[in-house]
């Protein structure tokens, strides 16, 4: 019951979320507003590309600095 819970709060909400572990610097999970503004609905895909593969490429966003935050 709780997961169902959670996951209701986790995709009902606009903001796009990611839960990433910076050790790994892999994906957890993602909520469904993530998978809409990466503009991809396959966790494994997304897990796949990695931080790295979509990180903004701008001078000041990097992966190393996203970890930091």
């Amino acid at each position: 019951r709780r997961e169902r819970e959670y996951e209701q709060i986790f995709n009902g909400v606009n903001d796009a979320i990611a839960i990433f572990d910076p050790e790994t610097t892999s994906f957890v999970d993602v909520n469904d507003s993530y998978h809409e503004l990466v503009g991809c609905d396959d966790l494994d895909r997304i897990r796949e590309l990695g931080i790295q593969g979509l990180s903004a490429t701008e001078d000041g966003y990097t992966a190393e600095h996203g970890t930091e935050l």
